[in-house]
């Protein structure tokens, strides 16, 4: 709060003076002294400052929140850099597993399966246009277990976000399809908020050694085809964005 190095005690004092109207603070000293969920300022913050500055709570209440949705995020099995910093994530693009285009699809599979063990990735990310051509749960849950069974019998982690294809050329629906890649153990991908426009709007967190967050993987779901406005924004994207960065 008084903008040194470290929380101490100090700090809380500070904010219970500004609490009680003793004191003014300057606009980034307000933004570190409020530390629970409240909008204003006040001794329940100064409080939570001192228990944190004499080691009595490891995170501030505002902080608990945002890390209980971190945990859900990761899941059981979260993503991790490994020992010596490294995390390797592997992007394939419209592997097109089409329904009776049985040759096609097993030269598809042949290939990922290479990608993988070429790249031996920590993660893979399907980035689209994954299935096409499907109108049962059934035989689209048979599509992307020949996709993704060298990733399941490997236990490797993956995610998807939705292309063209799987949006329109499927009549079962994405929400459905959702539900059936959740299905599989090393899916990380979720639906999503309701509050978000589609479905499949997700970040992953990438944690490293000390279970802190190193970096995020963002999927998006921006729609199944282009609008005609001349900033090219696809349908959909530009109220996902407004719903993530209000």
């Amino acid at each position: 709060v008084d903008l040194k190095n470290g929380v101490n005690t100090a700090d809380a004092l500070l904010a219970l003076q500004y609490a009680v109207g003793k004191v003014t603070l300057e606009y980034e000293q307000l933004l570190r002294a409020n530390v629970t969920p409240n909008e204003s300022i006040g001794t329940d913050d100064a409080l939570a400052i001192l228990q944190y500055a004499v080691g009595k709570i490891d995170v501030f209440p505002c902080e608990q929140g945002f890390i209980d949705e971190i945990e859900e995020m990761s899941g059981e099995n979260p993503l991790r850099f490994d020992s010596e910093g490294n995390f390797r994530l592997l992007q394939i693009s419209d592997p097109q597993i089409t329904k009776g285009a049985d040759t096609a699809n097993a030269k598809t599979i042949e290939a990922v399966n290479a990608l993988i063990d070429e790249n031996n990735p920590d993660f893979v990310m399907f980035s689209g246009d994954l299935t096409s051509g499907y109108s049962t749960a059934d035989e689209f849950k048979t599509a992307v277990a020949s996709l993704t069974a060298k990733l399941e019998n490997e236990k490797i982690p993956w995610a998807h976000v939705y292309g063209q294809s799987d949006a329109l050329d499927n009549t079962i629906s994405k929400t459905e399809q959702q539900k059936i890649y959740e299905s599989f153990t090393y899916c990380h991908s979720t639906a999503g908020k309701d509050t978000v426009t589609g479905v499949g709007n997700y970040m992953l967190p990438v944690l490293n050694s000390h279970n802190e967050i190193a970096f995020n993987i963002w999927a998006l779901d921006t729609g199944s085809a282009l609008s005609e406005r001349e900033d090219g924004i696809a349908d959909g994207a530009e109220d996902v964005s407004s719903n993530l960065y209000p």
